[in-house]
């Protein structure tokens, strides 16, 4: 997952958000991080997106972890690839019809690789995320993501994990 952070520090650049911060790519487990990767804020979820997630991936390897699966955004997601589409639709609240399909339903697309997992097991899998984006949003309201004391983005690394 990346998360803009924005910062005033001597290293920081200007992202698309119009704000100068650094934008860190970033990898959990469950609730706690177990890899961050410093790039400043003009880099973009695509850049060196692959290299960064086979780094995390060592990493955690030397532990002897290995995730059986991996949820991802789009950044990390490649063209030449075949992928399975998920698909599932809810009525809305207010019954009014949608323009474009002509029915009041809501739709909703999970692109995935995995083939093993049932489309449920896809759907509950994906909506898990929302707890990881919970986690980052406590950082990013917390004293060591708003107040980070150094002035180059290596050197802030360790202030941006929290226990």
């Amino acid at each position: 997952m990346n998360q803009f952070i924005p910062t005033d520090k001597y290293d920081s650049k200007r992202s698309y958000k119009h704000a100068d911060g650094y934008y860190p790519g970033t990898a959990s487990i469950g609730n706690y991080p177990v890899y961050i990767e410093n790039r400043n804020g003009n880099s973009n979820v695509k850049y060196q997106q692959e290299q960064a997630l086979q780094r995390a991936y060592d990493l955690l390897g030397e532990f002897g972890i290995r995730p059986k699966y991996s949820r991802m955004d789009c950044g990390s997601f490649d063209r030449e690839k075949t992928y399975r589409y998920v698909v599932s639709r809810e009525k809305n609240d207010d019954g009014q019809s949608n323009v474009f399909s002509g029915d009041h339903y809501i739709y909703r697309a999970i692109m995935t690789n995995n083939r093993e997992m049932t489309d449920l097991e896809v759907i509950e899998f994906y909506n898990d995320r929302g707890e990881i984006e919970r986690l980052f949003d406590g950082m990013d309201n917390d004293f060591n993501w708003k107040k980070m004391p150094f002035s180059f983005l290596h050197e802030n690394t360790v202030f941006l994990v929290k226990f």
